[in-house]
């Protein structure tokens, strides 16, 4: 029994335009042959895809960067077993090798008794690090600075 909204498929709606109904066919066709299991891709091409998508995974797991300021210390269980200098390296995952990357050319400070600012460009005094106690029982106010490299990776690294 036909329905009374003119011809339509007896869903309640009205007909859609012979255009859009065969547009949205023919959407619906191309969306089935690309799904997994479709007529679209084949299955070696959808597994050529997994496994390109694997490798690039696997490349970032085993591979590490070091820059041209550091030096790669890695380790092996928590022990250091080797250094790398900088560029793109190989490595074992996470729980089994694990690398620290320390920068090695880099000129680091301390301030002892006082902190420079360079905005303002002024001293401020910091007395609980400058009073000293000397032993024949002195009072020195004294305020140093120490200029530092990391010459051995390993020994900064490790040695407490």
């Amino acid at each position: 029994m036909p329905s009374s909204n003119g011809g339509g498929k007896g869903n309640g709606r009205p007909p859609l335009h012979p255009e859009l109904e065969e547009l949205l066919k023919r959407s619906q066709d191309k969306l089935k042959q690309v799904m997994p299991g479709g007529a679209g891709l084949p299955g070696s091409l959808w597994f050529l895809i997994t496994m390109a998508i694997a490798a690039i995974i696997a490349f970032y797991a085993f591979t590490f960067r070091v820059d041209p300021d550091e030096l790669g210390v890695v380790m092996l269980f928590g022990k250091p077993v080797r250094t790398e200098p900088p560029g793109l390296h190989f490595r074992q995952p996470y729980p089994i090798e694990e690398v620290r990357l320390p920068k090695v050319t880099r000129q680091n400070i301390i301030e002892i008794g006082m902190r420079s600012s360079e905005v303002a460009r002024a001293v401020r005094s910091v007395p609980e690090e400058s009073l000293m106690l000397t032993g024949d029982e002195n009072i020195v106010d004294i305020n140093f600075v120490v200029f530092w490299r990391i010459k051995d990776a390993q020994k900064y690294l490790f040695n407490i």
